[in-house]
């Protein structure tokens, strides 16, 4: 057995190495002599972290963190096949002995994506939440939130004072530091919303058809706009209410009142919610949520509604849950190994039961 460096490992995880200390961890990771060793430290960090930390990751969270070894391990010209398929055996092993063992080592370090920002040139830092995954950030404001699966958030460098301006790609939740003198505005595929202090979700995933802003606490405005122009009346909204804005007509924005609002924020605290929601939509969040393909095979499907919320659950768990409660039955296609040694991602195809 051959021994790591505990406070290497460390270091990785919160991404403070350099490129020499990082070639040294991903060699822990792919090679079978530090198997025992790898795992021996993060069993004897699990006791006291478990104490200190309260964050808690699903295993969907694990595989977004593991995404970073893998990142660094794809981007090896030599030895690409043995390291990737070492790694994937790796993945499998730890992967059923996360909720145990990994997950309380690894929850101090979940926010290395917020942490890891990609600083382009032009001073524009981006944060992405991979598939699968759900980030916490803090921006340099003082403003927090959420981002959830397969989401971007951009920002100019500073975020301070007059400039208190981000881009959404996807769905976050905010909670915005309050100044009064310097609103903040999100600004999503042909909306803006303004803000001064406040906590509201924006739901402005690019391959949906409607943007949803829906107001937790404090006031917001929500306007339309084409490229530095005004479209459409601005629509202020106070706690409890949401607006549906049709990206196919600007003008058409519905206000309402939202019963319970954790069916729109749930989802930062790991609940999967569907109140009615059409099979179509269904398939749209389980195929984010989990990173995998999800198809209807019989379009008698669409319409279907379905009313469940999951709590951590799997996805083998809930779609046995969907099989067990609905019309609807299932099968899995079999991964299939793609040229660079990847995997192809896990394929279910929902049908009408016979």
């Amino acid at each position: 057995m051959k021994k790591i460096d505990k406070k290497l490992l460390e270091k990785f995880i919160n991404s403070e190495c350099s490129q020499a200390e990082k070639e040294i961890v991903i060699k822990w990771f792919v090679e079978n002599d530090f198997d025992t060793s790898l795992r021996s430290v993060i069993k004897d960090h699990f006791y006291a972290l478990l104490e200190t930390e309260e964050t808690e990751l699903s295993d969907s969270e694990l595989k977004a963190l593991l995404d970073k070894v893998h990142h660094e391990i794809n981007i090896r010209k030599s030895r690409k096949e043995k390291v990737i398929n070492r790694y994937k055996r790796f993945v499998d092993i730890f992967s059923k002995a996360a909720a145990i063992l990994i997950v309380p080592l690894l929850a101090v370090s979940f926010l290395f994506v917020a942490k890891n920002f990609d600083k382009p040139t032009n001073g524009t830092v981006k944060i992405v939440a991979p598939l699968a995954a759900r980030i916490k950030f803090t921006l340099p404001d003082g403003s927090s939130g959420w981002l959830n699966s397969g989401s971007v958030l951009k920002y100019r460098a500073g975020l301070q004072g007059e400039n208190r301006r981000v881009i959404l790609s996807g769905e976050a939740f905010f909670s915005v530091k309050k100044d009064k003198k310097h609103p903040f505005i999100v600004m999503s595929d042909k909306i803006e919303v303004k803000v001064l202090g406040t906590k509201f979700n924006v739901n402005a995933y690019p391959e949906d058809n409607d943007i949803e802003v829906t107001l937790q606490r404090g006031k917001v405005e929500v306007y339309g706009v084409s490229g530095a122009r005004i479209t459409t009346p601005v629509i202020k909204l106070i706690p409890g209410e949401q607006v549906l804005v049709s990206k196919s007509d600007m003008f058409q924005m519905i206000k309402r009142k939202v019963d319970k609002i954790t069916y729109f924020t749930g989802w930062k605290d790991d609940l999967l919610v569907f109140r009615g929601d059409s099979m179509e939509n269904v398939v749209k969040k389980l195929s984010r949520w989990f990173n995998v393909e999800i198809t209807l095979k019989d379009e008698s499907l669409k319409d279907y509604k379905l009313h469940a919320t999951f709590n951590q659950e799997s996805l083998d768990e809930i779609l046995k849950l969907i099989k067990l409660t609905s019309p609807i039955d299932y099968k899995i296609a079999q991964r299939t190994k793609k040229q660079d040694g990847t995997y192809t991602k896990e394929r279910i195809e929902f049908f009408q039961k016979k």
